[in-house]
């Protein structure tokens, strides 16, 4: 990864985590300390809900298609997919620019939550079909994944504002089944294990949500080898 920037194209980073982890206040965070040191950083997050295939994944999740269960996999997984390749040209670009492109989500979300149900051979098998499905977009170099258990997350969560695709509802499909939640944050820590290019940054300490400022220097310090 370091050999990327060497030669002058860009830098990908992803921020993952389950719901309400803290992913939107790290990502700012990040790109403000980024700008300063002189960087050329591009921000996106993901479900773009503003567009067309992006509209489709609220559907999805405020339940206008079913439950979560009567839909396949597989169409979850697509349903996420097009949005982001809504964005492949403009992602591939500024990496090709040599910019440090940071993203609130990206396939890892997919791989996080679509697998989260399986075991053994049938996620091995799932999870490759989603890389295979999301393999022309443009990939992650680092994954900062935010170790936040389901217990602080859902605590955190009450806290959020409406989100305009929600409606009047404050949890989607998937934020509102605590048992989901907490296979998705087991899964998430099994691929962190799996892939090396995944950084656990733990959030929580001695119980305690840790400080804001000190868990995005723990966030820099991981990633300053990749931009120096």
């Amino acid at each position: 990864m370091k050999d990327i920037r060497e030669k002058g194209n860009g830098l990908f980073i992803v921020v993952e985590g389950i719901d309400a982890s803290g992913k939107g206040t790290q990502t700012d965070k990040l790109v403000k300390k980024l700008e300063e040191k002189g960087e050329e950083v591009e921000y996106i997050d993901f479900p773009k809900y503003d567009t067309e295939f992006g509209s489709l994944v609220g559907k999805y999740l405020r339940g206008e298609f079913g439950d979560k269960e009567e839909i396949p996999v597989e169409i979850r997984c697509m349903l996420y997919a097009m949005d982001r390749y809504q964005f492949k040209e403009e992602l591939q670009n500024y990496v090709e620019e040599g910019k440090i492109v940071i993203s609130d989500r990206y396939i890892e979300s997919n791989l996080g939550y679509q697998t989260a149900e399986y075991e053994g051979k049938e996620r091995r098998e799932l999870i490759k079909w989603i890389e295979t499905v999301e393999g022309r977009l443009p990939q992650s170099d680092i994954v900062i994944f935010l170790d936040v258990s389901p217990k602080e997350a859902y605590e955190l969560h009450d806290q959020k504002s409406i989100r305009e695709y929600m409606g009047n509802d404050k949890r989607d499909i998937h934020e509102s089944i605590s048992d989901f939640q907490e296979k998705v944050y087991n899964n998430y820590h099994q691929l962190a294990e799996e892939k090396d290019k995944w950084i656990i940054v733990n959030c929580v300490e001695n119980g305690e949500l840790r400080n804001i400022e000190d868990i995005h220097k723990e966030i820099m310090k991981n990633i300053e080898s990749y931009i120096n």
